[in-house]
């Protein structure tokens, strides 16, 4: 299996621009690329060649994404200068796992009763088996395999689930530590499956052979990294950046409406009346009508939103200034703001959807997931940190708790 053929891929193909001269195409191939973010610059890898990138109107989340070390990078077949890439995520990552996974007449004849290969042979039903659950390894060192391990709730006794390009592979570990082919099954359609990566000397062998089994210490490492309660908090994260993505995309398709001159409602206040072209008043209006929901609320600002800046990748990043925020309603043919605050909007402006509350919620699942995960490892909150409740105090208590944990080993 290669990379782009990885389920999990990102749909999104984020793109970007190659600073100076053009890629090269007898240095530079479609495939798997490293991609990271360092001093504030976009890097490239393909062997020993090395790019640095240029955010475009294309690039989407490709700053916040290439700040993660565990993401590996998929590039299409490079145009000029262009680049586009996508993206695969795992919540975890183990390297330089061996194990042989054992297969025998038995798997081969479920093979071919689903019509998988077209003869009940072990050999046939191997080539399968490696076809579709193991994924090309690094391309810094083509000895190694990669496998998909679905993480789950619950922990089964000597167990795991691998996932392939359209099925799933159950395992299970016998008395003598060998992995055996368990069962074959069509993959359920679910793009939020959490999974780990493993990567080592991973191969399918003939149980005729002499199999190595699998350590205690090794199978037990997968498993808990497949089930433990710390990639279900990496899990939460996950959802937690997907709202977040899902959430950018309802203000980008909703828009936002120029105003040119605010009106007060009335001398004791109560909000202010959006002044502008009143028929893109009146599609902005029916745009907002389709797709906010009924507790949302908007923001009024001197400058328009771009939501494919880099600031609104991360949902962690603090919050735009000088923002006037409250509900939108349509009055007497005019678009209304409500709101009780003293602030008041600039002299020509604009208002969008607020995803302030989206950036609460997020922080505060960071805060709750560092919290727990103090917990599970026995230690404590330190005590110069507190729990603040208000939304724009939670960017410095996040950094404080993550300063915390890096200094402070885990309890034995």
């Amino acid at each position: 299996m290669k990379l782009n053929e990885a389920p999990f891929l990102s749909r999104e193909v984020l793109q970007a621009r190659v600073q100076g001269s053009k890629l090269n195409p007898s240095d530079w191939q479609a495939g798997e690329v490293v991609v990271r973010a360092k001093d504030g610059q976009l890097l490239m890898r393909q062997g020993e060649h090395i790019v640095t990138l240029a955010s475009t109107a294309g690039s989407g989340s490709l700053m916040y994404q290439a700040q993660n070390p565990l993401v590996l990078w998929h590039m299409a077949a490079p145009k000029g200068d262009q680049v586009s890439l996508r993206y695969l995520l795992p919540q975890e990552m183990l390297f330089d796992w061996a194990g042989q996974i054992a297969v025998d007449t038995r798997a081969a004849d479920a093979l071919k009763q689903s019509k998988h290969i077209s003869s009940a042979t072990v050999a046939k039903a191997i080539h399968w088996l490696a076809e579709e659950f193991l994924l090309q390894g690094s391309p810094d060192d083509g000895s190694t395999a990669r496998v998909l391990s679905a993480i789950h709730e619950r922990i089964v006794p000597n167990q795991l689930q691998w996932l392939g390009r359209k099925h799933t592979l159950e395992l299970r570990r016998d008395e003598a530590g060998v992995l055996w082919v368990e069962r074959v099954a069509a993959r359920k359609h679910n793009p939020d499956q959490a999974f780990v990566l493993i990567e080592g000397k991973i191969e399918f062998v003939d149980a005729q052979q002499g199999l190595a089994p699998t350590t205690d210490d090794s199978f037990h490492k997968v498993q808990a990294a497949s089930s433990s309660f710390g990639s279900y908090l990496e899990l939460w994260q996950l959802y937690g950046t997907k709202e977040w993505q899902r959430a950018l995309k309802q203000a980008a398709n909703i828009g936002a409406f120029h105003c040119t001159s605010f009106e007060p409602l009335s001398d004791e206040g109560g909000g202010w009346r959006l002044l502008g072209d009143h028929p893109a008043a009146q599609a902005w209006w029916q745009q907002w009508q389709a797709l906010a929901g009924a507790d949302e609320q908007v923001e009024v600002s001197a400058t328009a939103p771009d939501w494919h800046a880099e600031h609104y990748q991360d949902p962690t990043a603090e919050q735009p200034l000088n923002t006037l925020r409250g509900s939108i309603a349509w009055h007497r043919d005019t678009l209304v703001l409500e709101t009780n605050g003293r602030e008041r909007p600039p002299k020509e402006g604009y208002v969008y959807l607020s995803l302030a509350g989206q950036r609460t919620a997020h922080k505060r699942r960071i805060k709750a997931r560092l919290a727990t995960m103090l917990a599970a490892e026995g230690n404590t909150w330190p005590a110069n940190v507190e729990l603040h409740t208000e939304w724009d105090r939670d960017d410095m208590a996040i950094g404080q708790i993550r300063a915390w944990l890096e200094r402070t080993p885990s309890a034995s």
